[in-house]
């Protein structure tokens, strides 16, 4: 600790302490009267420092805190559990970004340069989700319902398979599933829907492949009455349906290049509206996908 703070690039440091008070202050003020920079001590109630997620539960508020109030982060990975650093490192890549630093008595104070970023398609959608309904996902389980059992496999590949669609289904972010017909696309779908907090709002499957290419627009979005010959009345379309909940579209690629265009655009801002309509309605749909590939 001592090396790193020594360097000056810091204004504050924060010790993260679990040790009890007297502990910590006779530390706090060695290291404050060494190294001559303001040290701050926050008590953390984690009793058992292998447990990622009570170090999770702990650590994350603080982060947030000292985000909201314009603090620049940095990480010192090396003091702590190995289970301390695999926070840090989720943190620092995803939340609440900052540069990492680890040291030791042969080599001194270095940069970590951690060789991966959280995916871009990802992060998007994570930054537009209020940060109490990320921490709500980020420690949720999968319901007892879940139906992975249904699905029947004994490689180890798709026991991968089967292992990162579990990791996914608690996140409210878009997936893709690929594979070839019969192979299981709807049933993976829908145990991802089981295994998210939406499991208990609507599941809506569409079979794209079977929309009419003039009524895709309509189908996925609705329309109001008389928009085009035969609209008698207004009608909801697919993710007005799905809101709150999972819309499953099967065959993806049989969408007309223009009606993936304003699928993009739905995935992106989450506002829909219907075809003849004026009215931007905004809905909550995760969205999963299916396409056969060879």
């Amino acid at each position: 600790m001592a090396s790193a703070v020594e360097t000056g690039a810091f204004d504050r440091v924060v010790l993260l302490n679990n040790r009890g008070p007297v502990a910590a202050e006779a530390y706090r003020t060695w290291l404050q009267a060494t190294t001559g920079t303001k040290i701050e001590v926050r008590e953390m109630g984690v009793q058992d420092v292998s447990d990622h997620g009570e170090i999770y539960e702990a650590v994350a508020p603080i982060c947030a805190s000292e985000i909201a109030a314009g603090s620049q982060l940095t990480y010192h990975l090396s003091p702590g559990t190995p289970a301390m650093a695999s926070v840090w490192l989720l943190l620092g890549k995803t939340r609440f970004p900052g540069d990492m630093l680890r040291s030791s008595p042969e080599q001194g104070l270095q940069q970590a340069n951690v060789p991966f970023d959280i995916a871009a398609e990802l992060l998007p959608q994570l930054l537009r989700e209020p940060a109490a309904e990320l921490e709500r996902h980020s420690l949720e389980r999968a319901p007892e319902s879940a139906a992975w059992s249904d699905i029947l496999h004994r490689s180890k590949e798709m026991k991968a398979v089967v292992r990162m669609a579990q990791r996914v289904a608690p996140w409210p972010v878009p997936v893709l599933i690929e594979g070839e017909s019969g192979t299981g696309k709807e049933l993976f779908a829908r145990a991802i829907h089981d295994a998210s907090p939406r499991s208990k709002k609507p599941f809506v499957p569409v079979n794209c492949g079977a929309i009419p290419r003039d009524l895709v627009e309509a189908e996925l979005f609705g329309h109001e009455e008389g928009a085009f010959t035969g609209a008698k009345k207004a009608r909801a379309g697919h993710f007005e349906r799905a809101d709150g909940g999972t819309l499953f579209l099967d065959e993806l690629g049989e969408l007309p290049l223009d009606a993936q265009v304003k699928l993009l655009r739905a995935l992106e801002s989450g506002e829909i509206r219907r075809v003849g309509g004026d009215t931007i309605k905004t809905v909550r749909v995760r969205v999963v996908a299916a396409a056969y590939r060879t």
